[in-house]
């Protein structure tokens, strides 16, 4: 079978993924993590299989992800790989558990459900980076509110796709104008005034993750880890910056190739200059 998008990888996302600050020991590993996670992902979304196939399909990944050995399968390596560095399988499966939701369909009503959904969508990333690279589980946090914020970033950058091909609407019902009891009018056209209302309302709130966040490159001890983190935040907290001020129907937002090199070069070279700082305080 073969699922939609198959032939995007980790060089293709909007955020970079496997790093190339990373050094090979972790990225292999990153790698790793990221081909289970995008063929899951690609499974809730794939039009070709109906919701219980679906579910069937993300239930056998999730047992296989626990039982398959290493060499068998890309589970049984990702688990092999997560062990051997004292990273809990929980990082993985808890993904499994969002695309299941993506594909049962939920509302989201209020800001809190949205975040609750990013807790096993997104959160789980940043805390199988930070324990790869040994980092405290203090940092969790700020992690969390890094990975929410960048979740939603991308489900407001695809809302109209989402809506269009998946009938999935991730912006709450709070941040809707109109009446909410209909948020699919949003994506007629037409509506294109209000849905831009809507998502810039959604991004002012999450400056309040961004800036949650913000010190999180601070904290690390890994020098490499800091630079990727405050380019991530770089770039997040540009895009965020660009809906908020001119929503998404226009434009979708992706920085070109020489800007996100730009910006993430700032980012990196912020962090290595605040790392050097600290250590030779």
């Amino acid at each position: 079978m073969q699922a939609k998008n198959m032939g995007k990888d980790y060089t293709n996302e909007n955020f970079p993924v496997a790093s190339l600050l990373f050094n090979k020991k972790n990225r292999d590993v990153v790698v790793s993590y990221y081909k289970v996670a995008r063929f899951s992902d690609d499974i809730a979304d794939c039009s070709k299989l109906n919701t219980k196939e679906k579910i069937n399909k993300l239930y056998e990944i999730k047992q296989r992800i626990m039982s398959d050995r290493q060499g068998e399968s890309i589970y049984g390596d990702a688990r092999s790989r997560l062990t051997e560095r004292g990273v809990s399988i929980d990082r993985l499966t808890d993904l499994i558990s969002a695309f299941h939701m993506d594909v049962v369909g939920r509302d989201y009503d209020c800001w809190d459900d949205l975040v609750e959904y990013c807790k096993y969508s997104a959160n789980p990333v940043g805390r199988f980076i930070l324990d790869l690279h040994g980092e405290s589980d203090s940092l969790y946090c700020q992690s969390d509110a890094l990975c929410s914020a960048l979740q939603i970033i991308n489900h407001i950058q695809d809302c109209r796709q989402d809506f269009h091909q998946l009938r999935r609407i991730y912006i709450p019902g709070e941040f809707f104008y109109g009446d909410s009891e209909k948020k699919g009018d949003m994506f007629l056209i037409g509506n294109a005034n209000y849905l831009d209302m809507s998502v810039k309302k959604l991004a002012d709130k999450n400056r309040s993750l961004l800036a949650a966040s913000s010190r999180l490159p601070l904290l690390v001890k890994d020098i490499r880890l800091s630079m990727w983190i405050n380019s991530v935040h770089t770039i997040a907290t540009e895009l965020n910056s660009r809906i908020s001020r001119l929503g998404i129907c226009e434009r979708r937002h992706k920085l070109s190739g020489s800007g996100f090199v730009v910006l993430g070069l700032r980012g990196a070279m912020s962090a290595a200059l605040s790392s050097g700082r600290r250590y030779r305080g």
